[in-house]
């Protein structure tokens, strides 16, 4: 899901990117465990509240510190590589 968004936004809006995938995978993650889970011991009602509140709680704790450590990341791969062609070109040289 990262990349199509990534192809859709031209590599741009990381943030975007982090919540957009987690929006749909956090969906489908939701759906399909409570459903397996819960299926045949609770009400149809009671499956769409229990798959919408997991769903709820699981973007509530990752849109910020999610989206905080996604930036984290790449922040610290970005300075580990300029270090990385920093001695590389000082090797050359």
């Amino acid at each position: 899901m990262m990349h199509k968004i990534k192809q859709w936004t031209h590599g741009r809006y990381l943030w975007l990117r982090a919540i957009g995938s987690s929006v749909v995978g956090y969906l489908l993650d939701s759906i399909i465990f409570v459903l397996i889970a819960f299926s045949g011991l609770v009400s149809g009602k009671d499956l769409l509240v229990m798959i919408f509140a997991q769903y709820g709680a699981k973007m509530f704790l990752d849109f910020l510190p999610g989206t905080f450590f996604i930036y984290l990341v790449v922040a610290l791969l970005r300075k580990l590589h300029s270090k990385k062609d920093a001695l590389e070109k000082s090797s050359v040289l």
